[in-house]
């Protein structure tokens, strides 16, 4: 006959790991959920200022604008989906009330063709005369085929993520800069992804990515991008980052549907929020010690991967170049 006790004690042993693991999963969600990460200490207010925030109608860049314009900055929110984006600033005006409407702009652009971009461009500068920052906010981390292409023949997401900004910052440089000077710069920020840590690029083609390397190619690109502008334009008044917003809950969104479903399950408990997400961009935005070409993560510098070297950057700015 099996001693009671040793049952009881069975019993208890058992329950005592339940509510260990109940207890340790209760402390790691707390962790994540509370631990955001840095945190823009900024109070800098913005007031005349021109800003314009392509991908605002979600996530970062929807948090981005918002907080801008609570700043007193007028924002362009650059978007695709104009209806969407309607919705969005209605939203922003009814959440805070200290915006005005005429501080925020809806803007189309489509950063999957040359097309758009330049349409955008044309009407930002018939509309204005000096622009005071450009945040490169907009991407996409997949797409459900894999040869898909920008209007222009472009792989999707390189073409997007990269290329569109590279020509939006291109023709938009010179309204970034005017009126500037060395107290007071223009800015350009991108924002990247640790990703771009897993690159591997195609060495015959780097606009193709090898399977299942297009989105991290695209986000080293985007490091790469940013150091080779401070570069060539070390001797203007500009400064330029990339940064690492964090995984961010609204982008698991972004996953085919199979792998949603699993990404929720398993990533959903370590991300970010949306705000939280946004405060390296409004980090390299505000603060006044930014180190021009730099990669940022959790508003602290950050050592980029190894592979973001003076001649690949310098390369594939070319490259991208030719293909405008």
């Amino acid at each position: 006959k099996t001693d009671p006790r040793l049952n009881q004690h069975k019993l208890i042993s058992m329950l005592f790991e339940a509510v260990t693991l109940c207890a340790a999963a209760l402390g790691l969600s707390f962790y994540f959920k509370f631990w955001q990460g840095g945190v823009c200490k900024s109070e800098k207010r913005l007031d005349g200022k021109r800003i314009i925030v392509t991908g605002t109608t979600s996530g970062i860049g929807y948090e981005t604008a918002l907080d801008l314009a609570k700043r007193g900055a007028t924002v362009i929110m650059a978007c695709r989906n104009e209806k969407l984006a309607l919705e969005c600033r209605s939203r922003m005006l009814e959440c805070s009330p200290e915006v005005k409407p005429q501080q925020l702009v809806v803007k189309t652009l489509d950063l999957a063709s040359f097309q758009s971009i330049r349409a955008f461009c044309d009407a930002i500068k018939a509309e204005y005369d000096a622009i005071d920052a450009l945040v490169c906010n907009a991407g996409i981390s997949s797409v459900n085929e894999r040869d898909a292409k920008t209007r222009d023949g472009l792989p999707m997401v390189m073409g997007t993520n990269h290329v569109g900004h590279f020509l939006l910052v291109k023709l938009l440089l010179p309204l970034v800069l005017r009126g500037k000077s060395a107290s007071n710069k223009g800015r350009v920020i991108v924002v990247s992804s640790k990703m771009h840590y897993f690159a591997l690029f195609n060495p015959k083609n780097m606009f193709k990515g090898l399977l299942g390397t297009e989105y991290s190619n695209s986000k080293l690109a985007n490091v790469a991008f940013c150091r080779e502008l401070a570069k060539r334009n070390r001797t203007e008044p500009l400064i330029t980052a990339s940064l690492h917003p964090g995984l961010i809950a609204t982008g698991i969104t972004r996953f085919d549907t199979i792998n949603r479903t699993l990404v929720h399950h398993i990533v959903y408990p370590f991300t970010k929020s949306a705000f939280a997400g946004s405060q390296t961009t409004l980090h390299c935005l505000l603060d006044d010690d930014i180190v021009s070409g730099a990669y940022y993560s959790d508003c602290a510098l950050t050592k980029e991967s190894s592979s973001v070297t003076e001649h690949f950057c310098s390369t594939l700015w070319d490259e991208t170049d030719k293909l405008l």
